[in-house]
């Protein structure tokens, strides 16, 4: 069932004419027994969806809950509450900052009891099971760490404050082509590329939308500064794409607490514009991949 997505793309203000809501397919399911559901990995990894956005995945009630939770990872002082928030730390920021904490992973399995001992809603539990369901009902769980134990973490809850942080320009598999062979060398770096983003919106800012570019990853892209938040991708022969907003076409996803957005941002190049009006974007989630035998693991 497909529902309109004027009230989901919300025109920029920046530069109209850049601004094009067909861009890319992005289908909008509206419960949990739409005929799609069981197809929705299979539909992104073939690419004839670009993404899936599943109105009211959770309840106001489950929404407000983790919104409460993360205000107390804030008084706990485990979450910072200026620019940019995260809780637990994201694996890919453990990379690029070359550390290898101890016990990183086995904190990870306390991620997941914790939300459910504060909120009384099993959000792991609930993630498990919304993507076994976009798979056809196999067997998801929670990536491991083969070589030192322990797991990766379940989720991650991430802030933008007001006027000062976005996420910038990337895609997913940039990661893998930029990292160092210190970082790959690490012992307990065992991603694939071609992670499929998804999160659930818990709070809205004003702004703070995703911006998805008209650009997919090619092998020796890298990325250069325009201005305070925006960038450039410059291509492996030197051409250049300008992704500020004067440049590429580019399409924005405006989603409601509770909705949940799974996409393909592994290879689409996106954003996060910079938020106001009060409040911090709040949003949950991580990755996922698909296993040789169909399966999905999810990480973050």
């Amino acid at each position: 069932m497909w529902e309109s997505l004027k009230s989901l793309l919300r025109i920029s203000k920046h530069n109209v004419n850049n601004i094009d809501n067909s861009l890319f397919t992005i289908k909008v399911l509206k419960d949990f027994d739409e005929k799609d559901l069981d197809k929705v990995i299979a539909k992104l990894k073939n690419k004839s969806i670009d993404g899936f956005i599943l109105k009211r995945a959770l309840s106001k009630a489950q929404t407000e809950s983790l919104v409460k939770y993360f205000s107390s990872l804030e008084e706990r002082d485990l979450i910072q509450k200026r620019g940019v928030g995260s809780y637990p730390k994201s694996f890919l920021s453990l990379l690029y900052g070359l550390e290898t904490e101890k016990g990183y992973f086995k904190n990870n399995e306390k991620v997941g009891k914790d939300v459910l001992e504060k909120t009384g809603f099993d959000l792991q539990s609930f993630f498990l099971d919304i993507m076994s369901k976009f798979n056809g009902n196999k067997k998801v769980f929670i990536k491991s760490n083969k070589s030192n134990g322990g797991t990766f973490a379940p989720f991650n809850f991430r802030s933008l404050s007001e006027n000062e942080s976005n996420i910038p320009l990337h895609c997913e598999d940039c990661h893998y082509s930029w990292m160092t062979n210190d970082v790959r060398n690490l012992g307990f770096n065992e991603l694939e590329p071609g992670a499929i983003p998804f999160y659930i919106t818990l709070q809205k800012s004003n702004g703070g939308n995703l911006l998805l570019f008209d650009a997919r990853w090619t092998t020796g892209q890298i990325t250069t500064k325009l201005g305070k938040d925006y960038h450039q991708i410059i291509n492996p022969d030197g051409t250049k794409i300008n992704c500020s907003p004067s440049g590429v076409r580019r399409m924005p996803i405006d989603t409601e607490p509770g909705d949940l957005i799974i996409f393909n941002g592994n290879e689409i190049w996106h954003m996060v514009e910079r938020g106001s009006g009060g409040k911090k974007r709040l949003t949950v989630g991580g990755f996922l991949n698909t296993t040789k035998e169909g399966e999905v693991e999810i990480w973050a």
